[in-house]
């Protein structure tokens, strides 16, 4: 959409907030002593908890959570920060308590309810601080570190949250926090780590909207939400890549059961037409070559939002996982293909702008006739172009955070379109399951959406 337009939208959106009610977000068939003695409190791993709320998860959650109890863990990363070695521990352990006790998402404990997972913010729990000192190299040590972490999977009652101080004897420092996916997403991690150099620097934290606040802004939305999807999905059926019948096939032999396929290409960023944003360019762009690659006039995906377009204001700081993945369909006609595709997404854009924060098992439940109850969608599209390494002062230095490489395994039927704007050029991924899907294909998608940019 034009980014006159989204800015016309927001305006109407600006509405007061206020954190919801503890408990406010769940029902419960008993009394609320009697539902936290019976029904959560056995599931924590800590005893004699008390429990400030208890809150549903979102999907994107779900999802995370559920491959957080994997080997190796799933959806669960190590952000870490080389620090000044003017840097006291004792002083950085005291931040990162103080951290834990102001952000509620830190302190979240996921378990299984009757209806699915839920997230425990409990008062007593203490966060998780380990300190490793080594000898050696303070980058090799900390791999291993992190690699012996990532090999144990995390378990429901208990905390998912960890806080890891290694030092050298040459005076080298590094603080590492891991996190799960199900905890933050990448547009709060800023403001997690300048929460952090307050706490460090002794700073007064600023207010920080609960998580819970977004979780309750899309409870209210729900309904007006459903009627929009209802209709726009009206005959659709999600679109998926074509599946590898013989993962055997001489194209397949680069990806063994389990790996990825992961492909990526870069190319200079196109021109964008009539001030359209870069970003529902390149969503028509992938439905032109998504379309083609299947053979069809119709397609739906979904696409990566911040979840936050239309939060209150004062809701916009909230930290936590508010990205979401909404449908986009893309329906062909005689106009031409970009043509037809730009009209499309930038409709869907800015009329359902609104219901971003509308869930994917919600929308099918409740909007579409879609067969086999589907779990998620086929082809997933992103644009990414938010700060990946946001910096912060610590002890009047600056230090940036980085995040460990590591490769996730996953045999999920959801193929990803990633872009990423880096200087005039756009880096290009398309990865997928390499049990699931031919090389052959995914790479002659990707070759057509390459054509598909060069040709604008």
């Amino acid at each position: 959409p034009r980014l006159s337009e989204q800015a016309k939208l927001v305006m109407r959106s600006h509405t007061p907030y206020l954190d919801p009610e503890p408990f406010s977000l769940i029902s419960t068939r008993h009394e609320l002593d009697h539902y936290l003695e019976h029904e959560i409190l056995p599931y924590l791993d800590h005893p004699g908890e008390t429990v400030l709320d208890v809150l549903p998860v979102t999907d994107f959650q779900a999802r995370c959570v559920t491959s957080a109890l994997t080997s190796p863990l799933g959806r669960c990363y190590h952000f870490y920060m080389d620090l000044p070695e003017g840097t006291d521990i004792g002083r950085l352990i005291h931040a990162c308590i103080k951290l834990w006790d102001n952000l509620d998402i830190l302190r979240a404990v996921f378990i299984k309810g009757q209806d699915g997972f839920l997230q425990v913010v409990g008062k007593k729990l203490r966060p998780i601080i380990d300190v490793y000192e080594t000898k050696g190299d303070l980058a090799t040590f900390s791999q291993t570190v992190y690699d012996k972490d990532l090999a144990c999977p995390l378990k429901l009652g208990r905390s998912f949250t960890r806080f890891l101080i290694t030092h050298a004897s040459d005076g080298q420092k590094r603080l590492t926090m891991r996190l799960c996916h199900a905890q933050y997403d990448g547009i709060c991690l800023e403001r997690i780590i300048s929460c952090l150099a307050a706490c460090y620097n002794g700073r007064e934290l600023p207010a920080i909207p609960q998580f819970a606040g977004y979780l309750k802004h899309a409870i209210v939305h729900r309904t007006a939400a459903r009627d929009y999807w209802r209709s726009f999905l009206h005959g659709s059926r999600i679109t998926k890549m074509r599946l590898s019948a013989d993962t055997t096939n001489v194209h397949n032999k680069a990806s063994l059961p389990g790996q990825l396929i992961e492909l990526k290409k870069t190319c200079p960023v196109p021109q964008c037409r009539n001030g359209l944003t870069p970003a529902t360019l390149f969503t028509a762009l992938s439905a032109c070559a998504l379309a083609r690659s299947t053979k069809s006039s119709d397609v739906v995906f979904g696409l990566v939002v911040s979840g936050r377009s239309m939060l209150p204001s004062g809701l916009q700081d909230v930290v936590g996982p508010c990205l979401n993945i909404i449908p986009i369909r893309v329906r062909f006609t005689d106009d031409g293909m970009l043509d037809s595709a730009l009209k499309c997404v930038e409709e869907q854009r800015l009329g359902g702008l609104q219901f971003e924060t509308s869930q994917f098992n919600d929308i099918v439940e409740h909007c579409t006739d879609w067969p086999g109850e589907p779990k998620d969608f086929g082809v997933v599209i992103q644009f990414q172009n938010i700060e990946e390494n946001p910096t912060t002062d610590i002890s009047g230095e600056s230090s940036q955070l980085n995040v460990h490489e590591r490769v996730d395994v996953i045999d999920t039927p959801v193929v990803a379109i990633l872009a990423k704007p880096v200087q005039g050029f756009w880096n290009l991924e398309v990865v997928a399951s390499g049990t699931l899907y031919s090389q052959h294909d995914i790479a002659a998608m990707l070759e057509e959406l390459l054509a598909l940019i060069e040709s604008v």
